[in-house]
């Protein structure tokens, strides 16, 4: 709740600065389909960051949101998509995205496997310990 608290807080702030105005119903209309998809997607994303961190590692995992915007940014500039000027997609930047991926992967096999928890005790156990 305190990230979509904060993320409100900072938009009122951005609203309040450029003023850019109220939106018009018929401009709400005419936003395109992925328009809407932002405040979906932004949820999701916090709450699986949320699940994923504990079970991968806050380093492995924030690898990978970097490895997959990283992909999905060469092929947005690659193709223009949404209005974005093309840039092609060169050797050099795949290269480079290449080695954001060496790197996740040296960070999985560099990680240590965490130990399983040990066993909760038992009340047979504890009341031994108490005679």
């Amino acid at each position: 709740a305190s990230n979509f608290g904060g993320g409100l807080v900072a938009l009122m702030i951005c609203w309040l600065a450029f003023r850019p105005g109220w939106p018009t119903v018929s401009g709400l209309g005419s936003a395109p389909w992925w328009a809407w998809t932002g405040g979906l997607i932004g949820g999701a994303f916090v709450v699986l960051t949320m699940i994923m961190a504990p079970r991968l590692g806050v380093v492995l995992m924030l690898g990978l949101i970097l490895v997959g915007q990283m992909i999905a940014s060469l092929v947005v500039d690659h193709f223009g998509i949404a209005g974005a000027p093309v840039r092609e997609a060169t050797l050099l930047r795949i290269g480079g995205t290449v080695l954001v991926i060496a790197g996740v992967v040296m960070v999985q096999v560099g990680t240590p496997a965490l130990a399983p928890a040990a066993p909760e005790p038992t009340s047979a156990s504890s009341d031994a310990a108490d005679e």
